[in-house]
């Protein structure tokens, strides 16, 4: 069956049919005189017309017919060019930059209505992958023909791009499938961004920058850090920070507002939240603000609680606490307490309240909900056996002199045992988790615990351990992409992994996995901070021991510089012209040719020459 690859062009046959109408219509309609002589002169010329007549009109006839259905056929079929001639498909890389910079005054939202523009403007013939930088390294996407959807901007990466590896997967991408091989494809690489990047020349591959967005304003936390309190200091540590327009940041802490680029924070009872901010508002709000955790700092407050019966609490008792302790209120609660208890640190002497809080607990014959209490037993040196000593924060003393008539010892409880009696029940206990407790049955006024130098040094060291500020294995404010060196433990098999936090300041953004830290031969672990700001989680095992927060800087990106790149990507992408020769123009040719022996026919029949 014949096709035509321009049937369009065969409405050009109606102008050899209004021809030939024109020619039939003028020929009845001509005006003629009629007379008798004349008319027998005409017939008479007809009978043998002139052979030379004859023939130019034929000759005519049969060019017009000609050249009109050679024109016609040519329109209409299409002079088809080598494969060589063909328009180049093309194969276009959109990269679309998703630095930090892209995600200030709406640079990445323009930049993707670009690319959705790229992609409808493409060819049946043109593919298209979209491409984004991840850690660093180009991300290819899929093939994409026209008129498909980028979907949403990128997610932001920190990492400094890699323009070489770019380079080097633009220069080694195959070519899509089911793409003609002739002719050549044409590459090309748009760069969507907010500058030229300055991408390093490539082989084979056209580059197109195209910049969005202004320049605008952004102010930002750079560096921050923290100091904790030494040992028996009041306050809770040092601030220091510094923003990109050096002006002095807003740290708040425990919801005061503090003042100034150093500042000393208020005593910290628990883990409290410090907040450091820019003044104004700007352009990326993002890097406006960090957040840690600060460590407690020591014991201020104790309450030393005793039975309802006695009256008052052990005197003895209370001179030992207050020196071991000095300028530390202690405050004495009978046991029933009508109020709940809050202190630092709760010395329970054979009375515990029923609604307490309390960061370390003393406890004296009184057992912890879930533990339970046995009969008081004789608590002679020789009625002990020995224990294996477990770390629980503080150096137990020996003792072995320490002695009671009666004892009240742990049957059952979840604390380390530190003594035991003969008969297996504990007499000495501790813990560090989730709060430091030391559990002592020897009761004050029924031993010789605060006589023996032992027992006081037992209290001296377990009062020390609860009194440092809590120190962290790492660094709550920490340089991103810097490395750092956890302090030393003594179990070199502990298992420590850090890992992204829910907590996160910087939303939409790539961020690292979790890494398994190792020890090295001193017990110490090096850890390569990553360069994704926000919170991490410090694990020991499965438990979060550390929060940091990483303080991300980077001078350029967060300036938001803006440089127009002066690029028309979509100009760029459209195929380039097509030289005309001699097969475009054959059919035009023919075309005039044809009008024109027409004009020629219907001047000579009108001049009488032919009849």
């Amino acid at each position: 069956m014949l096709e035509f690859a321009q049937a369009h062009y065969l409405w050009l046959l109606l102008l050899l049919v209004a021809f030939y109408v024109g020619w039939l219509l003028a020929r009845r309609y001509r005006k003629r005189r009629v007379t008798h002589a004349a008319l027998w002169q005409r017939v008479a010329a007809r009978v043998v017309p002139p052979a030379w007549k004859r023939l130019l009109r034929t000759i005519l006839t049969l060019l017009v017919a000609t050249t009109m259905l050679a024109c016609v056929a040519l329109y209409a079929a299409g002079l088809q060019r080598s494969p060589d001639e063909q328009p180049a498909p093309l194969v276009l890389v959109i990269m679309q930059d998703n630095t930090v910079s892209m995600r200030g005054a709406d640079r990445r939202v323009q930049a993707n209505k670009r690319a959705r523009a790229l992609l409808a403007a493409l060819g049946e013939d043109d593919r298209a992958l979209l491409a984004h930088f991840k850690f660093g390294q180009p991300l290819l996407g899929q093939w994409l023909q026209t008129g498909a959807d980028p979907g949403p901007p990128p997610p932001t990466d920190f990492a400094r791009p890699d323009l070489r590896a770019l380079r080097a997967a633009l220069e080694s991408l195959p070519p899509p499938p089911n793409m003609p091989a002739r002719p050549a494809p044409r590459r090309m690489l748009v760069w969507l961004g907010d500058g030229d990047p300055a991408l390093p020349p490539m082989q084979g591959v056209q580059v197109v920058a195209e910049s969005f967005g202004a320049a605008a304003r952004n102010d930002a936390v750079i560096r921050a850090r923290y100091t904790p309190p030494a040992r028996g200091e009041s306050q809770g540590g040092i601030v220091e920070a510094e923003l990109l327009s050096g002006k002095d940041p807003i740290i708040a802490c425990n919801g005061k507002r503090l003042e100034g680029r150093r500042v000393e924070l208020p005593p910290i009872l628990d883990s409290d939240e410090v907040t450091i901010t820019v003044r104004e508002p700007d352009a990326l709000t993002d890097d406006d603000a960090i957040s840690f955790r600060v460590p407690r700092s020591g014991i201020r407050t104790v309450a030393l609680c005793h039975p309802a019966s006695d009256g008052e609490a052990n005197p003895f008792l209370k001179t030992l606490i207050e020196t071991l302790l000095p300028g530390r209120e202690v405050t004495t609660v009978a046991v029933p307490a009508a109020a709940p208890i809050k202190a630092d640190l709760l010395v329970a002497d054979r009375a515990l309240p029923q609604s307490f809080d309390a960061r370390a607990l003393l406890l004296f014959g009184v057992a912890l909900p879930g533990d339970s209490i046995g009969p008081p037993v004789r608590a002679e040196p020789n009625l002990r056996a020995p224990v294996e000593r477990t770390d629980v924060g503080f150096e137990v003393p020996d003792l072995s002199l320490v002695h009671a008539r009666e004892a009240v010892p742990l049957t059952q409880t979840g604390l380390a045992p530190l003594v035991r009696h003969i008969e297996g029940a504990v007499l000495v206990a501790a813990s560090r988790e989730p709060r430091p407790t030391l559990y002592c049955g020897f009761v004050p006024h029924q031993s010789t615990l605060l006589e023996d130098p032992a027992g006081r040094l037992l209290l001296l060291r377990f009062t020390d351990m609860v009194q440092a500020p809590a120190v962290p294995r790492v660094a709550p404010l920490l340089p991103a992409g810097k490395p750092v060196t956890l302090r030393a433990t003594r179990n070199v098999k502990d298992t420590l992994s850090v890992a992204p936090h829910d907590r996160h300041l910087w939303q939409d953004s790539y961020r690292g996995p979790a890494v398994h830290l190792v020890h090295g031969p001193d017990g110490s672990v090096d850890w390569q901070v990553p360069d994704q700001p926000g919170q991490w989680l410090l694990k020991h095992g499965d438990v979060g021991v550390d929060m940091p927060s990483l303080v991300w800087f980077d001078p350029v990106e967060q300036a938001l510089p803006f440089a127009p790149a002066g690029g028309d990507a979509m100009a760029a992408i459209l195929p380039p012209a097509r030289q005309s020769n001699w097969r475009d123009l054959l059919p035009a040719l023919l075309l005039w040719l044809a009008l024109g022996l027409l004009v020629l026919e219907w001047c000579l029949w009108l001049a009488g020459v032919l009849e």
